[in-house]
């Protein structure tokens, strides 16, 4: 099921997401890229390179983000978390 743009908005309201979000109407990507669920956050190294992949949202999940964004972007490795 595809997330209404209203639920999409209450969701970075609710959580206080501040980065940009992508939307994929027909699903186009997400079936190109296997994903299995809402949302789903794609980590990218410098090169273009998939480093991170976590589906799904729980509250206290957004420390696994965090530490797999900043070793992503220092170049290192993520911690393995959710993949």
């Amino acid at each position: 099921m595809n997330p209404t743009i209203a639920e999409i908005r209450a969701f970075v309201k609710r959580f206080g997401i501040t980065y940009p979000l992508v939307l994929d109407p027909g699903e186009k990507v997400g079936q190109r890229y296997r994903l299995e669920g809402h949302p789903t956050a794609v980590l990218l190294d410098r090169k273009g390179i998939v480093r991170f992949v976590h589906t799904g949202y729980l509250r206290g999940e957004e420390k696994v983000l965090e530490a797999a964004i900043q070793a992503v972007l220092a170049g290192r490795t993520p911690p393995q978390g959710a993949e």
